[in-house]
């Protein structure tokens, strides 16, 4: 890593249109001791500031935070001409920029003791994060509207990422919990924007330049789509270092870049489920043959769920997905899988399996995607009990918790909050998830199956 820092920080000596000002590597920052007051933990404090950008944090009072820039640029915007873009995008913003090189960003965050990354979020947002001292969050603000708002994209840096592009493309199928869950989704929303996939294809990783960088930022990275978002700060703290932030007032409508180029609708996801099947036969052992567990066989079967915009349709939902998890609990390597994009949602179960032991796992858990609406008494409680469980492991770390702040949030500030999710889990009914099930069966099945997958059953006996 400092060996390309260090390159990187060369090049722009050499080529920056701006004064290069370097910073000592000791440089400390003073961490005051003061008494905070925690904020009740489930509840999330959100604003909308006047030029339309949003504020939301969750201040538990403790000294670590997670400050995350969320831009309403995802991958369910692009169409067959930039497939990748907002992979891209998304990773040049921690890039030199007008203001900074790439090096001096880095050498910030070595110093403060932050670490950072990019992600995309249900296809939605791009987003950055730091997570750093509490103490240092002006600091970090200011680095990250830099990197927002006077972005660079530098030719010479995009040459780079596309290296890193092209590893991440050839190792994609590595990981492959996440290729069959990626590929499941893509699956089951085909032919939707929910079916574009939130990272760059090996195809197009050669097709981005500057031009279309600067582009796309000037149509999306607009005030009404951008919300800033924190854990372990107060939002009086998150709106102080924005507003004290150099950079932050070129964010405005009014900006020459984004004049005419703004995109103002979003996208209609109402009609999105469509259903399928995909299967991919791969033996690992024959490239690794030191690795017997990439024989491993994924299976993912799922059905179409409710829109989940309402909080007792969102519970009901994953009380059907913990209901899917409480019943093939036993069987080896299962899992179930609640995907909730609003307007559009799946329901379903992921079995990992040695291929000769596949075939029963994933009879179990078709059945138990093709039985939600018949569940009551004990088995209602046990679902509920597994929802309640699965959705606050997701939502127990500070990254899972910023993301469901922000992906549930209403245009008027905050939306559902993490209390009202777990009384609304207690409260679905039977009659609840017979409606869940009603939506599930109203379309076809999505099935998916990921390596040595011979003995996998044929997906028309799980319908």
């Amino acid at each position: 890593m400092m060996k390309r820092a260090g390159f990187a920080a060369a090049r722009t000596y050499c080529t920056a249109p701006y004064t290069y000002v370097d910073i000592p590597m000791n440089q400390a920052y003073p961490t005051p001791i003061t008494k905070r007051s925690a904020a009740n933990p489930t509840d999330a404090d959100g604003a909308i500031l006047d030029n339309g950008t949003k504020i939301i944090a969750q201040d538990h009072g403790n000294a670590t935070s997670l400050i995350s820039f969320y831009v309403d640029c995802g991958a369910i915007y692009e169409d067959p001409s930039n497939i990748g873009i907002s992979d891209v995008m998304n990773k040049m913003l921690l890039r030199s920029n007008l203001q900074n090189s790439d090096f001096k960003v880095y050498k910030f965050m070595v110093n403060s003791g932050s670490s950072h990354w990019t992600n995309q979020v249900n296809r939605r947002y791009i987003s950055v994060k730091v997570e750093c001292r509490r103490d240092v969050v002006p600091q970090v603000v200011e680095t990250l509207c830099q990197g927002m708002f006077i972005p660079r994209f530098a030719e010479f840096e995009i040459e780079e990422l596309r290296d890193e592009l092209d590893n991440l493309a050839a190792t994609r199928r590595h990981d492959l919990k996440k290729y069959t869950v990626d590929t499941f989704l893509s699956t089951a929303f085909a032919g939707s924007p929910l079916a574009n996939q939130p990272f760059c294809p090996a195809t197009n990783i050669d097709k981005f330049s500057t031009p279309d960088l600067i582009k796309r930022w000037s149509s999306f990275f607009t005030p009404n789509r951008i919300t800033l978002a924190g854990v372990n700060v107060s939002r009086a703290e998150l709106t102080g270092a924005y507003n004290s932030a150099e950079w932050s007032s070129a964010n405005t409508m009014d900006h020459p870049s984004h004049k005419g180029n703004a995109i103002e609708s979003n996208v209609d996801l109402t009609n999105s489920y469509y259903g399928g099947v995909h299967s991919e036969l791969s033996k690992r052992t024959v490239d690794f043959k030191s690795h017997q567990f990439y024989n491993d066989v994924y299976v993912m079967y799922g059905r179409k769920g409710p829109q989940t915009h309402n909080i007792k349709e969102y519970a009901a939902a994953l009380v059907a997905g913990g209901s899917i998890g409480g019943t093939i609990g036993e069987a080896c390597g299962t899992e179930s899988q609640v995907h909730a994009f609003g307007d559009a949602s799946v329901i379903g179960g992921l079995v990992r399996s040695r291929p000769e032991d596949v075939a029963e796992p994933v009879k179990q858990m078709a059945a138990a995607v093709n039985s939600v609406g018949g569940l009551s008494g004990s088995a209602l409680d046990d679902a509920k009990t597994t929802a309640a469980t699965n959705f606050l492991t997701q939502v127990n770390t500070r990254e899972g918790l910023l993301d469901f702040i922000v992906t549930n949030t209403t245009s008027n500030g905050v939306g559902k909050t993490v209390s009202q999710v777990v009384s609304a889990i207690d409260q679905v009914t039977a009659a609840d998830l017979k409606k869940v099930s009603e939506v599930m069966q109203s379309a076809n099945p999505t099935f998916v199956s990921i390596g040595e997958n011979t003995n996998v059953p044929n997906f028309t006996t799980l319908a």
